[in-house]
């Protein structure tokens, strides 16, 4: 896969579908790496030019974590995607962020909104983490330093699929628990930091004018449809669907419930 260093850091990404379609931009969820839209890149790929990535710290892209001392943040994490955009020789794109890729792409829109067309934005919360949740990821964070991802995998995945999911489907769970397991300790942090230290405010979204879709999965724990409802609400105009009976990675779990609604709200608007 080809590689691109920018500003120091060398990223990992691939470019799928023709060359004269609009492009949409994917960003993966925590400890896992562009891999995780394998259901979605097919189907994207026969409307559009689709650039999947591997964020900082993840997959093949460079782990520049530990030697930072706050960790990375979402407007860094944010400004790799135009910087990458860029260097690539695009100028506007839609963009589909899932967990922490949707945090980013909550933040991607309010400091780059110009270079966005539509935004999804999947299983993902906003606002400001609570001083439980501080505690939380405080915790995780120091037991990857201690003991690696490895030690995390077991239980993230709990949260992420259903009981009967990983039992019909232990190939598919064993893909992702291997991602989850080859994410290096410097990745894990310098993101996990980004995402304890999230503070978009509900004003700011307010101000957001661009077709927007939130997707949540109905039972996800890390992702409370609560939180979908929320982006709702503070985006005017911003669509929710949610998939029943999925968790964390229902673009996984439920994959063809999700891409009709992924593939319905990219292709709106554009001729085919």
């Amino acid at each position: 896969m080809p590689q691109v260093r920018i500003d120091g850091t060398l990223f990992n990404y691939r470019l799928d579908g023709r060359e004269d379609r609009p492009l949409v931009v994917l960003s993966h969820a925590l400890a896992v790496s562009h891999e995780m839209w394998g259901y979605q890149l097919p189907l994207l790929a026969r409307h559009f030019r689709v650039l999947s990535y591997d964020m900082r710290g993840h997959g093949s892209s460079e782990a520049v974590g530990e030697e930072l001392s706050g960790g990375y943040t979402l407007d860094m994490l944010a400004d790799d995607v135009v910087s990458l955009t860029a260097k690539l020789g695009f100028s506007r794109f839609h963009f589909v962020g899932l967990s922490i890729g949707g945090m980013i792409g909550q933040v991607l829109a309010l400091r780059h909104g110009k270079v966005l067309d539509r935004l999804v934005l999947s299983s993902t919360a906003t606002g400001k983490a609570s001083a439980e949740q501080r505690a939380m990821w405080d915790e995780r964070l120091g037991q990857v330093r201690r003991l690696g991802p490895a030690s995390l995998a077991e239980g993230t995945l709990l949260r992420w699929f259903s009981a009967d999911f990983m039992r019909r489907a232990p190939h598919v769970v064993e893909w992702i628990d291997g991602l989850i397991r080859a994410i290096p300790s410097a990745g894990y942090v310098g993101a996990g930091t980004a995402i304890k230290e999230m503070n978009i405010a509900a004003e700011a979204l307010g101000t957001l004018r661009l077709p927007t879709l939130v997707i949540a999965g109905e039972k996800d724990p890390g992702s409370p449809l609560s939180g979908a409802e929320t982006l709702r609400s503070r985006i005017q105009g911003a669509q929710l669907t949610v998939i029943p009976e999925a968790l964390h990675l229902c673009n996984i779990e439920k994959a063809h419930l999700f891409n009709e609604a992924l593939l319905g709200f990219l292709l709106a608007g554009h001729a085919d």
